[in-house]
């Protein structure tokens, strides 16, 4: 679970959705759970590790979402564009 936590933390600092985290913090867990099964390297596979990693991942996007709101940021993608401004490098 520790694992998936700062996975989360980056999905909630990109402005990802908390959806979107979890879906990464599932496939990331199912890849390494799949990789045990299929390798037979000594370590099994187990259903328990792969809701436990999503859910690590979840908490640390929570966790940054939190944090994010308490000093005055949003977790979530901003809808609205704003125009850059370009100084002129040709007038002199």
């Amino acid at each position: 679970m520790a694992l998936f936590l700062p996975g989360g933390v980056l999905f909630a600092a990109l402005g990802c959705r908390w959806f979107t985290a979890g879906l990464f913090g599932f496939s990331g867990s199912l890849a390494i759970e799949t990789t045990q099964y299929l390798v037979h390297s000594g370590r099994t596979s187990d259903l328990n590790d792969l809701l436990s990693n999503t859910l690590g991942c979840l908490v640390g996007f929570a966790v940054a979402a939190l944090v994010g709101t308490a000093v005055g940021r949003s977790p979530e993608p901003s809808t609205t564009v704003e125009p850059s401004t370009t100084a002129d490098l040709t007038s002199g």
